[in-house]
């Protein structure tokens, strides 16, 4: 004989209903209560910071080096002057291989052999984003061939800038000195935003002893970053 099947219980069935219902509504009112604290997190308590990454984000701050100054003998001579003159620039974020492209640059006779490791040493030194001068003094016919194999080296493109000059050649040059690039050794004693943006100093006699009033005060530009988005 079968057993009787046992009646089903309402009220105990309403209190698990119940209950459940209690324990989603705590639930999400504890997930409610968190986004909100988020919300107020990130509007008001972080605003400030939130906001300077985001401008970060889109708006790129570049330094800018200072002319550098002027050497005059007692008779109002000028030693040291800046001429204009056009510059191999490089950004490193920008290149798919540095070494390539350098050994690339040395075939094509844009930068000497001799300095490429002075010049790897000065890309080492620098910010990825931040544009570098790894040779200066281009010629007419380096300028020429340079365009011509542009397409060639994403990342390199050729400047028109300033380029220290002594009128008198090589005498008092034991004297007034000569400038180099930023060495590794040379940016841990040196003020990094002082010389952001600066890839040459005073090495030596009156262009080290006064590198500091030669040098002057970097200034700063802010490019807009775009992001090209493919689909």
């Amino acid at each position: 004989m079968r057993p009787l099947s046992q009646l089903k219980n309402h009220w105990q069935e309403q209190q698990l209903t119940g209950s459940r219902i209690a324990v989603c509504a705590v639930i999400a009112i504890i997930l409610t209560v968190i986004v909100i604290g988020q919300l107020v997190n990130l509007q008001l308590v972080r605003y400030e910071y939130f906001s300077a990454q985001s401008q970060g984000n889109r708006i790129r701050v570049k330094a800018l080096p200072p002319t550098r100054g002027l050497i005059y003998d007692r008779s109002g001579q000028i030693l040291a002057e800046n001429l204009p003159a056009w510059h191999i620039d490089l950004t490193p974020e920008q290149v798919p291989d540095i070494e390539d492209t350098l050994n690339r640059l040395v075939q094509e006779e844009l930068i000497s052999a001799e300095k490429l490791d002075a010049t790897r040493e000065l890309i080492k030194s620098r910010r990825r984003f931040e544009t570098i001068p790894i040779r200066q003094r281009l010629s007419d016919e380096d300028v020429a061939r340079f365009a011509v194999l542009r397409p060639y080296f994403p990342g390199v493109d050729v400047r028109a800038g300033l380029a220290r000059n002594y009128p008198n050649g090589s005498t008092a040059s034991h004297a007034l000195g000569y400038m180099g690039a930023i060495s590794i050794d040379d940016k841990d004693r040196l003020d990094a935003a002082t010389y952001a943006g600066t890839s040459y100093i005073g090495k030596t006699a009156v262009e080290r002893s006064y590198e500091g009033d030669l040098h002057g005060t970097p200034g700063r530009s802010e490019e807009l970053v775009l992001s090209l988005i493919h689909i």
